[in-house]
């Protein structure tokens, strides 16, 4: 679980850095690069939000698997 939230974290950072050093550099349009920001938006949030539900999935099974033990 701390592996899982160490790489994510380092995922989300890298993307982050490297997204910010893109629009600087970069000579789109205005509209060109909403648009961009927007897609690139919500695909780290579609990462995040499939990370959290495996994560929350795994959770669970543990959960259930440590009750049949202890019954």
């Amino acid at each position: 679980m701390k592996n899982a939230v160490q790489i994510t974290t380092g995922f989300i950072t890298g993307a982050l850095l490297g997204k910010s050093l893109a629009f600087l550099f970069t000579s789109k349009s205005g509209s060109k690069m909403r648009l961009q920001v927007s897609d690139w938006v919500r695909t780290i949030a579609d990462t995040v939000t499939d990370m959290y539900l495996k994560t929350k999935l795994d959770l669970l099974q543990k959960k259930r698997e440590n009750e049949k033990l202890t019954v």
